[in-house]
């Protein structure tokens, strides 16, 4: 469970070491604290690489936050640290870092503006549980048999995440990734009945709509196509296929509900088990 959460996290708190840039011996040991696998930070660090050898303070600091003899015999070998002229390299290439810094600097003023509307809607909605409940009233169908039957949402009251999936049957990434949406679904469905998906046509007819559910045997309820407006489209962005997570006061789970920014499926459904599993351990 804890290694699910760590995954979770990786996806929308990546740091810079992420994205190809040198390792510290900081940024080791905050991965240690997240729980991510040993063997999982020496393989990132063949491609990033250790800025600098170990001394005796972050030795001693990393042995102290769990490090193991196997990961610290790695990490004092020299295979995984820069030479002088890559470190060079690197130094360069972070005082270029620090010329961008005004655009970064922007960026984050905007990204912290988000918190604090997400914030704020968190305190706003905290008392109301059900906001999901009642945003579907009267507008959700399931397939049962060969045809589409109004699906009441008081069946959601004991839903805690809802997974709000925007695709329509014309678009060949969703056909692609609706069958490994559903074989996901069953199986994470079995372990948490409090977890439920929705899916809002993004379709040209009700006809087209229906056949599409028809066709891939979608196992769960669907927004009605006349009543998928903006109401139901609030977590959207501008492509598909669009996932995300809200909760049940309709408060955003994963970022890309906020900043409308894409997000891979397969990263949302891993995001999801690691809320689901972190709920679970509660």
């Amino acid at each position: 469970m804890r290694r699910r959460l760590a995954a979770c996290l990786l996806i929308f708190l990546l740091p810079a070491w992420a994205l190809g840039q040198t390792m510290t011996a900081k940024d080791i040991a905050l991965l240690l604290r997240m729980g991510v696998p040993e063997a999982e930070i020496l393989q990132q660090l063949q491609k990033s690489r250790l800025i600098a050898p170990l001394d005796r303070e972050s030795e001693s600091s990393l042995r102290s936050g769990g490090a193991s003899a196997n990961l610290l015999s790695h990490l004092k070998s020299g295979k995984l640290v820069l030479t002088e002229t890559e470190r060079a390299l690197a130094g360069k290439q972070r005082q270029q870092q620090i010329a961008a810094g005004a655009a970064r600097d922007r960026d984050e003023g905007a990204m912290a503006e988000v918190r604090r509307r997400q914030a704020a809607w968190l305190a706003e909605n905290a008392s109301t549980r059900d906001n999901m409940v009642r945003l579907l009233e009267e507008r959700l169908v399931r397939l049962q048999a060969s045809e589409l039957r109004p699906f009441s949402s008081d069946e959601l009251r004991d839903t805690r995440i809802f997974a709000f999936y925007y695709a329509g049957a014309w678009c060949p990434a969703c056909r692609k990734l609706t069958p490994q949406l559903i074989e996901w679904y069953r199986r994470t469905k079995a372990e948490h009945p409090e977890f439920e998906v929705i899916w809002v046509t993004n379709d040209r007819s009700e006809l087209t709509m229906a056949e599409y559910m028809r066709k891939a045997q979608m196992p769960w309820p669907a927004v009605r196509f006349d009543k998928a407006d903006q109401t139901v489209r609030q977590f959207a962005g501008d492509g598909i296929p669009w996932l995300v997570a809200v909760d049940a006061s309709g408060v955003p789970l994963t970022t890309n509900a906020v900043d409308k920014k894409y997000v891979e499926p397969e990263q949302i459904m891993q995001a999801i088990e690691g809320l689901l599993a972190g709920a679970r351990a509660k």
